[in-house]
Parts: C-alpha cells; structure tokens; sequence
C-alpha cells in the first residue's frame, strides 16, 4: 500500500448548503438572521469554483507524489472519502474536526436534520499524495483553505475520527 496524506481544498458542503437555502428558503427565513442565510448563500461563487478548478490544473502539472485525485460531489465528503478508498482499494482515517466546513453549513444541514458531511461537495477538491503538507501548503500560499484530515491505511475500515480522537464512526457506503 502507497503511503498517503488526505488533503481537502476548499470548504466541504457548499453546493448542498445552496440547494438546501434554495428548497428551504422560508422556513430557513423563520429561524435564521437574513444576514446570516445572505451570507451562507454567497460563499459559492463560480468565479471561486473556477479559480480553484484553475488552481488544481497548475497543481496537477507541477506535482509528483500524487496518489488520487477528485472534485466533490454527490454525497459530500463521506461519499469522496469512500470513492476513494474503492479506487485505492484501501482503508482510510480522517479527522472529522480538520475538514473545512463552513458553520453555516453545518447549522443550516443539521437545523433541516441533514448531515453537513453528506452535502454535495462540488467545488472542493479531495486530493491524496505522499507528503499532504506540500499539498495543503500549494493551495493556501494561493488564497485557498486547505487541510491535511488522515491517511490511508492498511486496514480496509474507513472511519471519522471525532471529539479530539475520542470517538470513531465508520464511513458507510454510499
């Protein structure tokens, strides 16, 4: 088994948290400040999904020890960290707490009992490679979040680690 780091770049969630605001948008109106849901729904512009799309394509050219790479979709994080495992034919583990998560995701997803890590991910990034600090490194020196979250692993379990390594779920298939 190749050694490798788990890096996401950009914020997790972001295209479901728009749908969510855009099914949703009065009874989200009767429990959140405007400001708030004004806010939540601007953070996923196209012009920043394309500078990043932009970003990844110079990565890809200047970049050995590149393991497996994905953009977010359906399913959110949970689903591309289980897509990933199946191509590498491996397990992984990834700190729940490091993912880039914005917290209006994450209160608008759980005010609507929907979990923020199963939201469509579009316009993140989910990239495994040998040394994740280079990685994380190369998209925040260019105005990007970016987090190293785990690593593959030996043992075939996929799992979030949580509470500060307290607690551990297994990654269910999507």
């Amino acid at each position: 088994m190749q050694k490798a780091d788990i890096v996401i770049v950009g914020q997790v969630g972001l295209a479901g948290t728009r749908k969510l605001l855009s099914d949703h948008r009065e009874l989200l109106t009767e429990n959140f400040p405007a400001a708030f849901l004004d806010q939540a729904d601007q953070v996923l512009s196209i012009e920043e999904t394309d500078r990043l799309a932009e970003a990844v394509e110079g990565f890809l050219k200047e970049t050995a020890g590149l393991v497996y790479i994905s953009e977010g979709g359906p399913g959110g994080i949970e689903a591309d960290l289980w897509r990933a495992g199946e191509a590498l034919k491996s397990g992984l583990s990834a700190d729940l707490q490091k993912i880039p998560i914005r917290q209006e995701t994450v209160e608008i997803a759980e005010f609507l009992n929907e979990n923020p890590y199963q939201l469509d991910s579009k316009g993140s990034w989910l990239i495994l490679a040998e040394t994740g600090r280079h990685v994380a490194n190369y998209f925040k020196a260019r105005g990007f979040r970016a987090a190293t979250v785990g690593e593959l692993k030996k043992e075939k379990g996929r799992v979030f680690h949580f509470d500060h390594g307290r607690e551990t779920r297994f990654l269910e298939k999507p």
